[in-house]
């Protein structure tokens, strides 16, 4: 059962829903990584088409078609591990 703090905290930085396709939908080879010494999530930049992957929930992949879409999504995660970091 979730408590007040865990409710808050998923309502505020909900996780995304797992994608086992997300490896699918990109184009091309890998350019480059983006945040791979964060410890919370890393982007994976490649021809067309971006991974975010979770590192907490054991490094899941999430598809994004934009730059900005990965960028804003790495950051949800990195905040929702922060906060509940916090604790």
């Amino acid at each position: 059962m979730e408590n007040t703090k865990t409710k808050s905290i998923n309502q505020t930085y909900g996780l995304p829903k797992m994608d086992y396709t997300a490896h699918a939908k990109v184009v091309g080879d890998i350019k480059k990584v983006y945040y791979h010494k964060s410890p919370w999530a890393f982007i994976e930049a490649y021809d067309q088409g971006y991974i975010v992957h979770n590192k907490v929930v054991g490094g899941t992949g999430h598809y994004r078609k934009t730059w900005n879409e990965a960028k804003d999504l790495r950051q949800n995660l990195a905040n929702r591990y922060t906060a509940i970091s916090n604790f």
